[in-house]
């Protein structure tokens, strides 16, 4: 089995190429870091050739059906006792580069150790956004029913950059926007059947918030000429969230 990994990193290019008598993986090196630095060239490789077959083999059904009732029972216990957690987090900066080790695990653990971990590690530097008892920002933005709405949205696991790469993915989208837009009573222009609406789900509101931005920007300089963009101004009031802000300076 050989893989071959080509660097471009000006002012030099490179190939490395590994070899490996196994099928599936190569035991002399899973972690491989490339630094430049003040013009010197660092290779950085872990030597994890104890891994076993066994510890690279991805889960059967009857292990995932095992942890995932597992995984299942522990969100449900955190929702179950989660306003007895104190609703900020009572850690200082830099507390878990302690409790962590310097590098990767070289072979894999059993859910359970990882799941104890993230109870007595990850859980206290955590702002618990989901309590009754948090209200800063935009406080309880999830439901338990959306969780398993996104286990199965990550089963399926699909990118959905074209129709082709999957229609369901883009006419669901479509769809279900739509609906949105009725449910709130915007006028049929907004409709993806409107003509020239419709709407697409964006990653994040900062993302949105630069696309809107952005469309807002092309809009204009198709009426006043691309020479005028050093004339666009935004205008926004002193409450506005810093994605606006951030934003802004990305189109002009």
């Amino acid at each position: 089995m050989e893989i071959r990994f080509r660097t471009r990193f000006r002012p030099f290019a490179m190939d490395i190429t590994f070899h490996s008598h196994h099928s599936g993986y190569f035991p002399f090196a899973s972690q491989v870091m490339f630094f430049l630095n003040g013009g010197k060239f660092f290779w950085l490789c872990e030597d994890f050739s104890g891994a076993k077959d066994d510890d690279l083999k991805p889960m059967d059904a009857e292990q995932l059906r095992e942890c995932g009732h597992k995984m299942v029972d522990f969100i449900a216990d955190y929702y179950k006792n989660i306003e007895s957690f104190p609703v900020l987090s009572q850690v200082q900066p830099g507390y878990l580069r302690e409790l962590l080790p310097d590098s990767a695990p070289s072979h894999p653990e059993q859910l359970q150790n990882v799941l104890d971990d993230v109870k007595a590690k990850i859980f206290p530097g955590v702002t618990h956004w989901q309590s009754p008892n948090y209200f800063a920002y935009f406080p309880s933005n999830s439901s338990v029913a959306g969780f398993l709405g996104e286990m199965l949205s990550a089963c399926i696991n699909i990118v959905g950059f074209s129709w082709i790469s999957s229609p369901a993915a883009t006419e669901l989208e479509t769809i279900v926007l739509d609906w949105l837009a009725k449910a709130i009573q915007l006028p049929n222009v907004f409709l993806s059947t409107g003509g020239c609406g419709g709407g697409v789900i964006q990653g994040t509101a900062s993302e949105a918030v630069l696309v809107a931005v952005l469309a807002a920007r092309d809009r204009t300089l198709l009426r006043i000429g691309k020479k005028s963009i050093e004339k666009l101004v935004v205008y926004t009031s002193d409450q506005t969230h810093s994605s606006v802000l951030k934003a802004c300076k990305v189109p002009f």
